[in-house]
């Protein structure tokens, strides 16, 4: 991204306080140990750092600009442009906005209170199959880290899939009020970062101001599966898109994905659950996926990348391909044996009521097949406010159901 200290103070709404207007800047970084040439740092002010500390650093690193809050004050070099605004978080989003519409790209983002990550992974591998494609990096999905993915988008990039992640009200209208997205996917609606919702109404609204950011012209994809979700869709004037497990038909959508039932075998060495998919509506046909890994979360979440693939065009025998070449990531569902013969099912990334009862249910599934003792090793899960003492209690009965030797 190209841009001179004129242009950049008048989109994120700043005032040049030093250095020439016509000044050229090239790329965007928020870490003044990672400086290139030209870049522009915005300091941030987080819970342990003060970015504004560090931006003598980041000038004699290289960097030919930063954006600061009002008031700033540093011996700066005079050739060093200054922008300063009102708050520095914003201003990075304004300029990622910016950026974003400039390009001519489609935009594909992610939100729910499960399956985010394991969704963008596999939208990712299905829109590779025909398009260049970039992706939010691990766990950018946040007011820093989409504005620093959209920065990082290539020249050649077609489609960006992004993730938007919340634990405070407002958050992800403003990462799509940024993102600008074409098509919204939510995987599902569930009892998550409590403390800055309160209960699952505060939740949904949340969530659902992906869809609001999507407007007429957008594609809202949802989970038939969840209630609240075909609400919301049924007030949404855009194209709707649904996919489910076991999932209800849903009036008003233009195509939906379905699948009914999961079989689990052993082929060559490798536990694989398949299911036939069913998509009825624009694009109708049926298809066998099969995934490398086990859970049920894991083939709703494929749903969602036949859904995606298929409405940009994606044939269905390439989608196919891509879901098998699915591999879960470390602490997100990740199953593999170690150096001293023990088979590990590793979810250890985070946890909420539901996505933790899915991975119990993966675990119980994986002990029909994989012979020896079965531990168990739980953590508890946070961030859900007074509702804390019951979600855990519930949990305990839920492992009445799980069959296990030991737990910690």
């Amino acid at each position: 991204m190209k841009i001179n200290l004129k242009e950049l103070a008048a989109v994120i709404g700043g005032r040049i306080a030093q250095g020439n207007p016509s000044l050229s800047l090239q790329g965007v970084t928020t870490d003044s140990r990672k400086i290139e040439q030209g870049r522009i740092f915005f300091a941030l002010i987080g819970e342990k750092y003060d970015g504004h500390k560090f931006v003598l650093q980041a000038a004699k690193q290289g960097a030919r600009a930063a954006v600061v809050r009002e008031g700033f004050q540093s011996a700066l070099p005079k050739s060093f442009g200054v922008v300063e605004v009102p708050d520095t978080l914003f201003a990075l989003g304004e300029l990622a906005r910016y950026h974003r519409a400039k390009l001519g790209i489609k935009v594909v983002a992610i939100t729910g209170s499960v399956g985010k990550t394991t969704t963008k992974e596999m939208i990712t591998l299905t829109l590779r199959k025909r398009f260049l494609v970039h992706q939010a990096e691990g766990n950018f999905n946040n007011l820093i880290g989409v504005p620093l993915t959209i920065f990082a988008i290539p020249e050649d990039a077609q489609v960006v899939v992004l993730e938007l992640a919340s634990n405070r009200p407002g958050e992800i209208a403003r990462l799509a009020e940024i993102s600008q997205p074409d098509l919204g996917v939510i995987t599902r609606i569930a009892p998550a970062h409590l403390e800055g919702f309160i209960d699952l109404d505060g939740v949904e609204r949340e969530k659902r101001a992906l869809v609001s950011g999507l407007g007429r012209g957008g594609v809202f994809i949802f989970n038939l599966a969840d209630p609240r979700l075909c609400r919301i869709a049924m007030g949404f004037a855009g194209r709707k898109i649904g996919f489910g497990l076991r999932a209800p038909e849903f009036r008003g959508a233009e195509m939906t994905v379905r699948a009914n039932r999961i079989r689990v075998f052993n082929k060559n060495n490798f536990l694989v659950q398949e299911f036939q998919v069913k998509i009825s509506g624009s694009k109708s046909g049926t298809a066998l996926v099969e995934l490398h890994r086990l859970g049920e979360h894991l083939a709703e979440d494929a749903l969602a990348a036949v859904a995606v693939g298929k409405e940009l065009g994606i044939i269905t025998k390439k989608i196919l391909g891509a879901l098998e070449e699915f591999r879960p990531t470390p602490g997100r569902g990740f199953f593999a044996p170690n150096s001293d013969g023990f088979w590990m099912l590793d979810e250890s990334y985070n946890a909420n009521p539901v996505s933790f009862q899915q991975s119990l249910k993966a675990f119980a599934e994986y002990r029909r097949w994989v012979p020896g003792k079965g531990i168990l090793i739980l953590g508890e899960m946070k961030e859900l406010g007074e509702a804390a003492p019951r979600a855990h209690y519930d949990l305990g009965k839920f492992l009445l159901k799980i069959p296990f030797d030991q737990l910690y």
